[in-house]
């Protein structure tokens, strides 16, 4: 059997007081409605690219136009990123608009922020797995890696996932867990998501859905199975209410904790900022700090707590502020916040 390297772990798990204090101040910054001196970003979402091979249809990236432009990030960027947030940032997405696999440095991508103490997460639709990427994936320190499954029967994965072949996404799915299970890791943690795109399911359904589910991936089973709801893409996309009626505001929490990087450096405020309308720096130029408690940011802060969005574009449009919420979060969202915040 071959043992899965590891990178930084006791560094990691002795930062665990540091980083629940860091949580809570940053929370306590945001339920205050700070707009200055927040505490520096908890967690960055960077994405190594906005290219897809899909074009789901709840999906910005597969909704737009034809020729509309696409990059990879460069990996000298992308260091110097790592470089920049290491002494602050706790952990790091590294997806947003794109199929991140799609670049060919995402491995030596999670091993640079793994070995600087970082814990990574991927998100990937699974179309190109092989068994080479996956013991690779396995072995870099990747902490989380969710797959978008979104389908139990082929007919309906193929309505959703336009590109998509269900049996080779299954098999792909299958192959990278039994390379985890033969490699001996219980690293990365495995999640095989799905979207309940019925607004009038009920919580039976959804756990027969999640029931089925698992039943594909018997064998070597997944460490999570999440059956969730949609949600707007801040207004890209029409998403089922979900019972939500939008009677409720509640500030976004995404101003007081983390930040987006896009492919070509530009630094937005909201991973749901799919166009990057509101940026506020270039990342990789040590601009991350400077523009967290910076002039745009405190201005936002400021209308986001005085709900003051009506004209603020993409805001005034997604649907996280008008979502059912305990303490500031997403009531669907706050389990998982939880376990991946505080229980990791």
């Amino acid at each position: 059997m071959v043992v899965a390297r590891e990178y930084a772990p006791l560094k990691r798990r002795r930062n665990r007081v540091k980083q629940l204090f860091r949580l809570a101040r940053s929370y306590l910054s945001y339920r205050l409605g700070r707009q200055d001196n927040v505490p520096p970003p908890f967690r960055l979402w960077i994405e190594p690219t906005n290219r897809c091979n899909l074009k789901c249809v709840m999906c910005p990236t597969g909704m737009a136009p034809k020729g509309h432009v696409t990059g990879m990030m460069e990996l000298d960027r992308y260091r110097k990123i790592i470089d920049e947030v290491a002494p602050f940032v706790f952990d790091v997405n590294l997806h947003h608009r794109g199929e991140s696999l799609l670049h060919p440095e995402i491995v030596p991508m999670i091993e640079y922020a793994a070995e600087r103490g970082l814990y990574t997460n991927l998100h990937t639709n699974g179309t190109i797995m092989t068994e080479d990427l996956a013991q690779r994936l396995t072995r870099s320190g990747l902490d989380i890696l969710s797959f978008s499954f979104d389908a139990i029967e082929p007919a309906e994965y193929s309505k959703i996932r336009v590109g998509g072949k269900y049996e080779k996404v299954l098999e792909n799915i299958r192959l990278f867990l039994s390379c985890r299970s033969e490699i001996g890791s219980k690293r990365p943690h495995a999640t095989v998501e799905a979207i309940d795109f019925d607004p009038g399911s009920s919580p039976s359904s959804r756990r027969d859905a999640s029931e089925k589910m698992e039943g594909l991936f018997r064998q070597h089973p997944p460490d999570v199975v999440r059956i969730k709801a949609p949600h707007n893409w801040a207004g890209e996309y029409d998403a089922p209410t979900d019972g939500r009626d939008g009677s409720t505001y509640t500030p976004c929490l995404f101003l007081w904790y983390s930040l987006t990087i896009l492919y070509d450096g530009s630094l937005v405020v909201c991973p749901q900022d799919m166009g990057g309308s509101i940026k506020v720096g270039e990342a990789g130029s040590d601009q991350v700090l400077s523009s967290w408690n910076g002039e745009t940011l405190r201005e936002l802060r400021d209308r986001m707590v005085k709900g003051q969005v009506d004209d603020l574009s993409p805001c005034n449009s997604c649907d996280r502020l008008r979502r059912n919420r305990v303490a500031g979060i997403p009531r669907e969202e706050l389990g998982r916040f939880l376990r991946e915040n505080l229980f990791r």
